[in-house]
C-alpha cells in the first residue's frame, strides 16, 4: 500500500484503539489468554520454578502459536502500551503536518530528521509480522529468595518497550 493509504490506516486505527471499551473488545480475549496459559505454567511450577519450561508434574509445556490480522496485532500492542504507539511523542495532528514540509518521510512509521529518528504513529505491522511473549523466571526475585516471572513482549525480534 501506498505511504498515504498507510498513514491513514494508522491514524483511523490509532483513533479507534484509543476508545478503552473498543480496544477492551479487541484486545483483551487473546491477551486474557495469553495470560492464563502463562499462569497455568506459573501455578504449575509452584511459583518457584520446578524447571526451566516445564510444569510441576516435571512436563514439558509447548507453546501456542496463534495468527491473526494486522489490525488485531496492532491492538494487542495498543493494549499493552507499546511506548512507540502509545507514548504521545509524535502522535500526529496539526504540529505534523507543518513539519512534513522538511521532514523526509522514508517509510511508514519511521520519521527522520536529519540524525534523528524516530517512531510516529504511521505505523502499520508488516506482512508475517510476528508478536512473542515469552514468561521468563527472573531467580531469587525478591528478599525471600522465591522466584518471580517477567513477561517479555518481542516484535518481530526486537523487544518492545512498554510503558
Amino acid at each position: 500500500m501506498a505511504n498515504p493509504v498507510l498513514a491513514h490506516l494508522s491514524w483511523r486505527f490509532r483513533e479507534w484503539y484509543r476508545c478503552p471499551r473498543l480496544l477492551a473488545a479487541i484486545a483483551a480475549p487473546p491477551l486474557k489468554e495469553v495470560w492464563r496459559n502463562m499462569m497455568e505454567i506459573v501455578e504449575q511450577s509452584g511459583c518457584l520454578g520446578s524447571g526451566r519450561g516445564r510444569g510441576g508434574d516435571g512436563k514439558k509445556r509447548p507453546f501456542h502459536i496463534y495468527s491473526c490480522h494486522d489490525v488485531t496485532l496492532l491492538s494487542l500492542l495498543y493494549g499493552i502500551g507499546a511506548d512507540f504507539l502509545v507514548s504521545g511523542e509524535d502522535c500526529g495532528g496539526r504540529q505534523l503536518r507543518e513539519e512534513e514540509a522538511h521532514l523526509n518521510i522514508d517509510d511508514v512509521g519511521t520519521v527522520r530528521d536529519g540524525a534523528q529518528q524516530r517512531e510516529s504513529w504511521r505505523w502499520w505491522p508488516a506482512y508475517s509480522s510476528t508478536i512473542a511473549f515469552e514468561l521468563v523466571r527472573v531467580e531469587d526475585a525478591d528478599a525471600e529468595g522465591v522466584d518471580g516471572y517477567v513477561i517479555r513482549v518481542i516484535l518481530n525480534g526486537d523487544t518492545v518497550r512498554i510503558i
